[in-house]
């Protein structure tokens, strides 16, 4: 059963995580409900518009969603208690398929819904009004379904999916120092290439020029197209890479 797939187990499974494992993230979410009413309390006192806290609300549900794995799944790979995992009668390939729509879809719904009802009880309790967090999100949903969007976040709640079963201990520590380690390792590459580029032109617009209209004959808007499809195949490989080898982890983990 370890390689195989059927719905009717999967959606018992995905039935019993959202039941069990989802309310483990009850306590965090009432800290992060904790930021939206620290938001009011600026947002009263020192008369900034209600509209500004959409960019807090939606931090949050990112934030929320990014950390989701390490609280909802986080003893998966606990020598102690993960063993109860273990034993859920379901194949590793439906424990992964459910441990990605709960992640990326069950746990974002559930941070969306919570934050709006602090707020919605914020504004019942100060009659000042909601703001326009609700009317934006769903008057304008194009940028939920951007297909470049939508692959970067499958991409990065995967790669944290991916850490969460590696690490057994100091999880999220151990992620932001690789993602610290990954980010100076990237920019100094790409400072060095672009400082080899650039010497061999006499100005940052005369490079551009060239980037632009020199670079395998293509023009600026074709070349801009290009780096978007090498980020969308980027994205799309790190994606499964990190799903692979969340799976291989799943089905290989030791107790």
């Amino acid at each position: 059963m370890s390689d195989t797939f059927d719905f009717g187990r999967f959606c018992k499974l995905l039935k019993y995580e959202c039941v069990n494992y989802l309310p483990r993230y009850v306590k965090g979410m009432m800290v992060f409900a904790g930021f939206i009413v620290a938001s009011w309390v600026v947002t009263i006192f020192y008369g900034y518009s209600l509209n500004d806290r959409t960019d807090d609300i939606s931090a949050l549900v990112v934030f929320a969603t990014l950390l989701s794995p390490y609280f909802v799944y986080g003893d998966i790979n606990d020598r102690k208690k993960g063993y109860l995992y273990a034993m859920i009668p379901a194949s590793n390939l439906e424990k992964l398929f459910s441990m990605m729509l709960v992640c990326m879809v069950a746990v974002p719904l559930f941070a969306y819904v919570a934050l709006t009802a602090t707020d919605v009880l914020l504004w019942l309790f100060s009659m000042i009004g909601v703001g326009g967090f609700n009317k934006i999100v769903f008057l304008n949903p194009a940028p939920i379904f951007d297909y470049g969007v939508l692959i970067f976040y499958i991409a990065s709640v995967s790669t944290v999916m991916m850490f969460n079963v590696l690490f057994r201990k100091h999880k999220i520590m151990k992620t932001v120092l690789f993602f610290i380690a990954t980010s100076f390792v990237l920019a100094f590459g790409i400072s060095m290439a672009v400082s080899m580029f650039a010497r061999n032109f006499s100005s940052a617009s005369a490079f551009y020029i060239w980037l632009g209209y020199n670079f395998s004959g293509h023009s600026l808007h074709e070349t801009i197209s290009l780096i978007e499809i090498i980020l969308l195949s980027l994205n799309i490989a790190v994606a499964c890479v990190t799903l692979f080898v969340t799976y291989r982890r799943i089905k290989r983990v030791n107790y």
